[in-house]
């Protein structure tokens, strides 16, 4: 007889990311697989903080060991990781995921079925601009090159979503985070600090902060969206769109 193991087959299927348009083979996820993001909620429970990173952490993990071609989780865009983690986990369970809304009008509850294919990505065509912005201060023009939205610029400000409360300085920080290098006067430098460019944004007009604040409003991002008519005429419109709601559905 074999062994145990080579009685299972690894079966892998094609999937395209959205917004890269790459093509990777994944497998459905393992029984050993789910117990780490198991032990990893257990332990969650008893930390006062990173627990968001925790979890993100072993989710990359987790996606990781699912995907059979070479590849850094952590720099993929998060399109592209959030419709890859989705899924993943739709080959790895039988049963569709279901999402309950309700009427604005008179509460009631409706259950739609979630279907990944019916998700669509927008700011498609702005993935690349939408990586520059530029400030006029006086005479002074400043060209600021910002990061793509990566899974990995997600752990890095998971503390700032763990809790869902954001406090002016972590939501500093997070714009921050984003900035990659600053070009004046022809000379281009990406070696500023996180205190260096917090303090650049504290020092900004507040007319200036607004095309920064425009970046995130012009960043890639998924959409599933269902409108329908309640039993009571009022109209509703099902959707989902913030990256933690996507993540929610997992």
């Amino acid at each position: 007889m074999k062994n145990l193991l080579e009685l299972i087959p690894e079966i892998y299927v094609p999937v395209t990311l959205p917004l890269s348009k790459k093509e990777l083979h994944v497998r459905a996820y393992k029984h050993g697989d789910t117990k780490h993001v198991l032990r990893a909620h257990e332990e969650s429970k008893d930390r006062k903080k990173d627990k968001g990173k925790l979890l993100l952490s072993t989710l990359e993990q987790l996606v990781s060991k699912c995907i059979k071609e070479p590849i850094y989780v952590h720099d993929l865009n998060i399109v592209d990781f959030t419709y890859l983690m989705i899924y993943i986990n739709s080959i790895s369970k039988e049963s569709s995921t279901e999402l309950v809304f309700s009427c604005d009008e008179c509460k009631k509850k409706q259950t739609h079925v979630f279907k990944l294919e019916e998700c669509v990505v927008e700011n498609e065509d702005k993935a690349e601009s939408s990586r520059n912005v530029t400030l006029t201060l006086g005479s002074n023009v400043i060209d600021i090159a910002m990061r793509e939205y990566t899974f990995g610029m997600l752990v890095e400000n998971s503390v700032i979503f763990s809790d869902g409360k954001k406090t002016g300085n972590e939501m500093t920080e997070f714009m921050a985070s984003f900035i990659e290098g600053v070009e004046f006067n022809g000379e281009y430098n990406d070696k500023w600090t996180m205190q260096e460019k917090c303090e650049f944004l504290d020092a900004l007009p507040v007319t200036h902060i607004q095309p920064l604040s425009d970046h995130f409003d012009n960043i890639p991002k998924l959409h599933w969206k269902k409108e329908y008519e309640c039993s009571c005429g009022h109209s509703v419109v099902a959707e989902i769109k913030e990256i933690l709601d996507f993540f929610s559905i997992y």
